[in-house]
């Protein structure tokens, strides 16, 4: 009888635990999302510097364009991802 009830009470706070784990979890899913989009975004901006950079040595108009738009787009998808949070 005294395995049997404490066998009982081990369940029951397993079973505890299993539901605390699933809502971690789910409140885990939650935040992956806008922390993928800051990472894109991150990754963006830092091709943006650097695509700056080698504009500033060879002066071409084009690649400042193209720097510009990878900042825009870094900005625009980091805005969007804390937006979500």
């Amino acid at each position: 009888a005294k395995y049997t009830q404490q066998k009982e009470e081990i369940r029951v706070r397993a079973e505890k635990l299993e539901q605390e784990s699933k809502a971690a979890n789910d409140k885990s899913a939650t935040y992956a999302r806008p922390r993928e989009l800051l990472m894109v975004a991150l990754g963006l901006l830092q091709i943006a510097i650097a695509v700056a950079s080698v504009t500033m040595l060879t002066e071409k108009r084009w690649l400042f364009v193209v720097a510009i738009a990878g900042a825009v787009g870094g900005f625009g998808i980091g805005g969007f991802a804390l937006s979500l949070h």
